[in-house]
């Protein structure tokens, strides 16, 4: 048996550690490594929606990501049924770019009711099932699950260098002065990646970009109708009767500043304000929610290696709709 070092205890690694345990996979232990002082998981400032938007297989490799990435979402909700996760509506509505959007939403009709939203013009409208994540639960269940039959040890820590020498790999970290040697090593820090590839002597060369996003959080809030989420010209509102929070936005500049764009934001509030017959929140009771996000090249996640470590990455806006799908893929990599 191995020992594996899994950095990043956001959904991409909770998602590794779940489909290492339903394979059964053996190990003699796994470290997993978490700093949210230092490198906080983007997972944990999303609005998380998993839907398909339109998208369908066969017609670019990102599109059978996302397709096939839903497709097995879907089964994996029927089959565990896990807490933080539930159901709702997906509604994408476009005033603009109407060929481009019949294209995708071949099914879209033209009208001024949404299911139980009225829009106050009519409207190309499309209906589809999707999955809203209230991250800190799901997370948790992921994690909780994978304990049942694999050897986790978690660290709060930060990795400051990893060096492999041989068949093993010597990892430091901020608050450890003895290193620990593990067999194998697998980032998945999201934005921090980028960071950990430039400490390896032959870092994979991945190109990505950090891209912050922003949105509205409002809690407590109770509108008249079950859970939603509208995507409207692009801009996103997001219901969650469960909860009984709405976000609004988001934004997404490329920018290393996590400052969020508050003006744009304002907007895109004010547009849903007249765009909707519903009665929103007042703005001050808002709280803008920031996620740093890494964007890989053609917005297509990587799985790429060094030696005996590994990279997984540039899931973007995907992460909880692909992480699942592409980490059971790469886990049959590991022995």
């Amino acid at each position: 048996m191995t020992t594996l070092a899994i950095i990043g205890g956001g959904i991409t690694g909770r998602s590794l550690l779940y489909n290492l345990a339903k394979e059964k996979k053996r190990f003699t232990s796994i470290h997993v490594f978490n700093s949210d002082s230092f490198a906080p998981a983007c997972s944990r400032s999303s609005t998380a929606v998993v839907a398909k938007r339109g998208v369908s297989a066969g017609h670019s490799q990102l599109g059978d990501l996302l397709a096939k990435g839903f497709e097995d979402f879907q089964a994996h909700v029927r089959e565990a049924a896990p807490p933080g996760v539930s159901s709702l509506l997906q509604l994408s509505v476009a005033t603009k770019k109407l060929e481009a959007f019949h294209a995708r939403f071949p099914q879209a009709v033209q009208a001024t009711e949404a299911a139980f939203l009225k829009l106050r013009q009519q409207a190309s409208i499309c209906l589809e099932e999707a999955f809203h994540i209230n991250p800190p639960v799901y997370l948790e269940w992921l994690l909780r699950e994978s304990e049942r039959t694999l050897p986790i040890v978690l660290h709060e820590d930060l990795v400051m260098s990893t060096e492999e020498s041989g068949e093993r790999i010597s990892i430091r970290t901020l608050n450890s002065r003895v290193p620990l040697i593990v067999d194998q090593v697998v980032f998945a820090g999201g934005v921090q990646n980028s960071f950990w590839k430039g400490l390896l002597p032959d870092p994979a060369g991945v190109a990505a970009k950090t891209v912050p996003g922003s949105y509205y959080q409002f809690q407590n809030i109770e509108l008249p109708c079950p859970s939603f989420s509208l995507t409207f010209d692009g801009e996103n509102l997001i219901y969650s009767s469960e909860l009984n929070r709405l976000l609004v936005g988001s934004t997404s500049n490329v920018s290393f500043c996590q400052l969020p764009p508050t003006e744009d934001l304002v907007g895109i509030y004010r547009r849903f304000q007249q765009r909707l017959e519903l009665e929103l929140p007042d703005l001050a009771a808002g709280v803008i929610k920031t996620g740093v996000r890494e964007k890989a090249r053609r917005r297509e996640p990587y799985v790429v290696s060094a030696g005996r470590t590994f990279f997984i990455g540039g899931m973007y806006k995907n992460g909880f709709t692909l992480s699942l799908s592409l980490t059971r893929n790469f886990s049959c990599r590991l022995p």
